[in-house]
C-alpha cells in the first residue's frame, strides 16, 4: 500500500494527474480496493515530453513558414511576369506610334495577335487602292508601284520588324479594298505573305 501511495504521490507530483484524481485514488487504496491500477493510469495519461513537444511546434512552423514564403515567391513571380509583360505591350504600342508618325501609315497594334496592322494613309493610300484594283482586275500593277514596293516598302518592313520592339511580331499591311485582308505580312525579317510575289519585274530598266 504504501508503494502504491508513493507512486501515485509521484504522479501527482510530477503533474500527471489532478489533486482531485489524486484524493480519489488515494482514498481508494486507503480502503484496499483492487481495482486501482497506476501504472496503467500512468501510461494512459503520460504526456509528449516538453522537448518533444517543442520539436513537433518547430516542424509545424516551419511548414507553415514555409507554405508562406512559397506562395509569398510565386506571387512575386506572378507579378514581375505581368509587369514585364505589360510593359512589353506598352513597348510595342509606344513603338506603333512612333512609326504613325514617321511614315505614311497609321498603325496599329493587336495585342492579342502581337501584330503591327498598318494601315496606308494620304497619297499612298490612293496609290496602293489604285494598284490592288489594277492587281484584282488584270492582275498586273504600276511599274513604278511593284519598284517601290519591293526596293522600298519591303525592305522598311524586315528592317522594322528585326528592331527591339518588333521581335516575333507580326507586319502587316491591311488591304485598302478589305482591311480584314493582308497585302504583305513580314515577321522577324522575312516576308511571310506578299501579295504582290506573282509580278514580274525587269530590274535592268
Amino acid at each position: 500500500m504504501q508503494e502504491k501511495l508513493k507512486e501515485l504521490q509521484s504522479l501527482l507530483d510530477d503533474n500527471l494527474i489532478t489533486p482531485e484524481e489524486y484524493e480519489k485514488m488515494r482514498k481508494n487504496i486507503l480502503s484496499g480496493e483492487q481495482s486501482v491500477n497506476i501504472d496503467s493510469f500512468s501510461k494512459k495519461n503520460v504526456e509528449m515530453p516538453t522537448e518533444d513537444k517543442t520539436n513537433s511546434t518547430i516542424k509545424i512552423n516551419w511548414k507553415i513558414l514555409i507554405s508562406v514564403v512559397a506562395i509569398a515567391l510565386v506571387a512575386i513571380v506572378a507579378g514581375i511576369v505581368l509587369i514585364l509583360h505589360n510593359n512589353k505591350i506598352n513597348d510595342k504600342r509606344d513603338f506603333a506610334q512612333q512609326i504613325t508618325n514617321e511614315t505614311n501609315y497609321t498603325v496599329k497594334y493587336v495585342a492579342s495577335r502581337d501584330a503591327f496592322e498598318y494601315f496606308a494613309s494620304g497619297d499612298w493610300q490612293t496609290e496602293l487602292t489604285n494598284n490592288v484594283e489594277e492587281y484584282t482586275s488584270d492582275e498586273q500593277v504600276s511599274t513604278s508601284f511593284i519598284k517601290d514596293w519591293r526596293s522600298t516598302v519591303i525592305t522598311s518592313f524586315q528592317a522594322r520588324s528585326q528592331q527591339r520592339q518588333g521581335k516575333g511580331s507580326r507586319f502587316e499591311i491591311m488591304n485598302p479594298e478589305n482591311d480584314k485582308k493582308t497585302l504583305l505580312v513580314i515577321k522577324n525579317g522575312k516576308v511571310v505573305q506578299d501579295a504582290f510575289s506573282d509580278i514580274t519585274y525587269d530590274y535592268d530598266n
